[in-house]
């Protein structure tokens, strides 16, 4: 619903989505207290050299590239169409874009927002919605130290990463049993991408490696160990497939995807010609049961089509990730039973799913909760889904803000301001 500046947002994440959104906001001179749990960028460094498979005008917008211009004449960016690591988009992009005066004055790094409430309700109250439009945003917001402290505010925006809570990697979505056991064994266990970089080849040369997974991050993955493989012969690569070994098509299972990683046709080529030269071993229709320690290494006990046991050195448990909207309990959300993400916008991905891929959002109606004034965008908003795009986070800031600016024809990526940033 529109309210009018000077009215106060909090936006929940400093990363890509919740700075771009920042800016936008600030732009039109809204007050924003922008709150990130860790320092601007900490949670994708560990990403650094991994490929994105976008190109640099996908991860930028007009707005603030612009604003970063404005601010340092000197700055030079990559070419639109060109291919960058994660490292890159943070060094020339999101850094910079986060030392912007409109940008910055609104971080508030190692703070995060522990609860969201409305100052004079609760979930459960049975009142007309505009009684809980009327109400404002209470938020319970805490320091690395402890320190804690309350913040009222007319709008809340979480663009919160989608990648806090791994999703289960064995048997029905669940953790398999003594899972638990290799909590602690990061080296072991790894739930994101690892580019075997030099010290990683040492490691993993010559080891049993198993992959779970039958989306994009596993496919990178095994594209990834492929090199590993061709370089160790005596490297083993097991990767785990649910779904029917009759009607195995890892073409039509991630075909829906590819949009999403222009490289990923190139990649499922190599996959599969590295499984039928045997230098991958698929197993498809089984799920993990349980992982127990071996000897050396870890038992990984199988069940479905072919009840199995293996053993593996390495476990790349690359089964996506849930969202987390546990800090917004007191809200009356309403959650898609499928994606864990906004119902509405569960909807309007399922619905163009048998149509043209949305290049523009036509309204903010995808983005409306039940909470009034409350929207989730970027990641986030994807829930489960794996296809998420950064562009698509840009045009949902764009919608959104005609909405809550009441300005229907409003975007700052095509009419830029004149406003100095």
């Amino acid at each position: 619903m529109a309210i009018d500046t000077p009215a106060r947002i909090a936006i929940v994440g400093a990363g890509p989505t919740g700075l771009e959104a920042t800016l936008y906001a600030r732009f039109l001179g809204y007050d924003v207290d922008t709150f990130e749990s860790a320092s601007v960028g900490e949670a994708l460094r560990p990403y650094g050299p991994i490929e994105l498979p976008w190109t640099f005008g996908e991860l930028s917008s007009p707005l603030g590239r612009t604003a970063i211009l404005t601010q340092n004449p000197d700055h030079r960016f990559p070419a639109d169409d060109a291919t960058i690591t994660v490292e890159q988009w943070l060094s020339s992009y999101l850094l910079p874009l986060a030392e912007v005066d409109l940008v910055v004055d609104s971080l508030r790094p190692g703070r995060s927002v522990a609860q969201i409430g409305r100052e004079g309700l609760r979930r459960s109250d049975v009142v007309p919605f505009d009684d809980r439009f009327d109400e404002l945003f209470l938020l319970r917001i805490a320091d690395r130290d402890g320190n804690e402290e309350w913040l009222q505010c007319d709008i809340v925006i979480d663009a919160g990463g989608g990648e806090s809570e791994p999703a289960g990697w064995g048997v029905g979505g669940l953790d398999p049993i003594g899972a638990a056991r290799l909590a602690s064994e990061s080296n072991i266990l790894l739930r994101h991408v690892v580019l075997p970089d030099e010290e990683r080849q040492r490691e993993w040369a010559d080891r049993s490696l198993l992959v779970v997974g039958d989306e994009l991050p596993a496919i990178r993955q095994l594209d990834a160990l492929l090199d590993l493989k061709r370089a160790s012969p005596e490297t083993t690569i097991d990767w785990i497939v649910r779904g029917n070994p009759e009607e195995d098509s890892l073409g039509d299972r991630l075909a829906p995807l590819v949009s999403t990683d222009p490289r990923a046709a190139e990649r499922m080529a190599r996959i599969e010609q590295g499984v039928a030269a045997g230098l991958i071993r698929r197993l498809v229709g089984l799920q993990v049961a349980s992982v127990s320690p071996a000897q050396e290494g870890w038992w990984i006990d199988l069940v479905g089509s072919q009840p199995n046991r293996l053993r593996s050195d390495r476990i790349f448990a690359l089964t996506g990730f849930r969202p987390d909207f546990s800090s917004a309990r007191e809200l009356q959300l309403d959650l898609s039973p499928e994606t864990e993400g906004p119902r509405a916008w569960a909807d309007y991905l399922n619905a163009k799913r048998s149509g043209p891929e949305p290049t523009r959002l036509e309204s903010a109606e995808p983005l409306v909760n039940h909470e009034p004034n409350y929207y989730v965008i970027g990641r986030k908003s994807y829930g489960r889904r794996s296809d998420y795009r950064p562009s698509i986070g840009l045009d949902q800031i764009r919608a959104l803000f005609t909405l809550i600016a009441d300005r229907p024809g409003l975007d700052l990526y095509r009419h830029l301001p004149t406003e100095s940033a």
